[in-house]
């Protein structure tokens, strides 16, 4: 089915009487125009401009200068703007954050004041009317995030492990399908991060195997996880994590392929691969996080959580979505397909639905590499306990380029192992090369 274009968009959906979200005009995820009319007709109608709420409470983010403006006058939408450009998905994820800006302020209920107030535009004379204006903003934002994310999971699909589901369905998807089709949600921040890290993989490796860091597993559904996992609750559920491993060609040219040194060597770089290229990125900058139960804020930086699990490097970005507020506030700032489960991962009362301090911790923060592999000592190439490296039971370890780089130059030089002549000298000098390859990722 072909996406509707702006202008049929409009012919059939009244700014001042819209259709209810679901029922609005399917789109292209890229189509800033369309984009800007949905948010004008369901979130903010004042596109930016003027005060609400109350006399005294100001707009504390602008309309994104990316956008373009529905202009009544001339009933289209203007064209867009030449400056302020972005990538598709950190305008996609540009976007999703005004969405949750407005439904920051929507939450708020307003004091109506001589007959009527403003909020973001729209005009509240009742209770009633408030709340209908409300509930349709919860609707918007739902509309809005799954958009984002089925389009955010199937950039994903090309980078699936192909040894993963052979002939079913793509392995950044659940195993489940709604109306034929595989249902994939994924947060634009996994897929910012994976595109950057596989980049810098490329850069080294891109010669060995696919060339590319393969996806293990992506979006899960409830039943999914269930079938796969004996965690009751994942980040994977909520479209905030991916599993990923190096190409099957590269892992296994390593030596002591029998015990599976070469994956777990290859999953301690990836975890510490991630998080350096999303403290690299313009993508990534700190986010203001409150801090439960106090008034005062700190500043986190956007960087992912990750599990240095046996079998594969865990990226998860769900501690994002509990950085919105407390339970109460995601209800309302969040979409469901973010909110999966009737309790909070958070809650220490949680029971049996969080069976583990390790998926608690998933939510609660990026963490650090508190066992990073970082200086390579060849005097102890003999005796290394590539067993150690995910420091069980936390999973929070992770190896360096440079470590990586100096293991490979002795292994080549000095050891007798030629990695299947698949890694090279000019691999070790790539890593070497890589940007700032030395220290602790906070």
């Amino acid at each position: 089915m072909a996406y509707a274009s702006i202008d049929q968009i409009i012919s059939q959906v009244d700014a001042g009487n819209p259709c209810s979200p679901d029922q609005f005009p399917d789109f292209d995820p890229e189509d800033l125009k369309a984009w800007a009319y949905f948010m004008h007709v369901y979130l903010d109608f004042s596109q930016g401009v003027g005060w609400f709420v109350s006399w005294n409470k100001r707009r504390e983010m602008e309309w994104p200068a990316f956008l373009p403006r529905y202009n009544e006058g001339s009933g289209r939408v203007d064209d867009l703007p030449l400056l302020g450009r972005l990538s598709h998905l950190e305008e996609l994820r540009k976007i999703l954050d005004y969405v949750s800006y407005c439904m920051g302020v929507w939450r708020i209920k307003p004091v109506i004041i001589l007959g009527v107030t403003k909020v973001l535009g729209f005009s509240i004379d009742t209770e009633a009317i408030y709340e209908a204006c409300f509930q349709r903003a919860k609707d918007a934002r739902d509309v809005a995030w799954e958009k984002v994310m089925s389009y955010s999971a199937r950039r994903l699909y090309p980078h699936a492990d192909p040894w993963e589901r052979p002939g079913g369905p793509n392995v950044v998807a659940s195993g489940d399908q709604k109306d034929g089709e595989d249902v994939a949600f994924i947060l634009p921040d996994i897929t910012l991060l994976y595109l950057e890290a596989n980049r810098e993989w490329q850069q080294v490796f891109g010669d060995i195997g696919s060339g590319n860091i393969e996806i293990q597993s992506g979006y899960r559904t409830q039943n999914w996880q269930r079938r796969v996992s004996r965690a009751r609750q994942s980040a994977h559920v909520a479209g905030a994590a991916i599993d990923v491993l190096p190409p099957r060609d590269f892992y296994q040219a390593f030596p002591f392929r029998e015990r599976n040194y070469g994956q777990r060597i290859s999953i301690g770089y990836l975890c510490w691969l991630f998080r350096r290229a999303a403290q690299n990125s313009p993508y990534f900058r700190e986010i203001v996080v409150l801090n439960r139960g106090q008034p005062n804020e700190t500043r986190v930086p956007r960087m992912p959580k990750t599990l240095c699990e046996p079998g594969t490097a865990h990226i998860s970005f769900g501690w994002l979505l509990h950085a919105v507020g407390s339970r109460d506030v995601r209800q309302d700032v969040l979409p469901s397909v973010t909110r999966p489960y009737p309790v909070d991962a958070n809650d220490p009362d949680a029971g049996t639905d969080v069976p583990t301090s390790r998926t608690r911790g998933e939510f609660q923060g990026p963490g650090r590499l508190d066992h990073l592999w970082d200086v390579f000592n060849p005097t102890q190439y003999a005796t290394l306990n590539f067993g150690a490296i995910s420091n069980q039971p936390d999973y929070s370890g992770g190896i360096s380029a440079q470590w990586l780089a100096d293991f490979i130059n002795e292994a080549l030089n000095n050891r007798g192992w030629d990695f299947g002549r698949l890694i090279r000298q000019h691999h070790v000098d790539r890593l070497t090369n890589q940007d700032a390859r030395i220290g602790q990722i906070d």
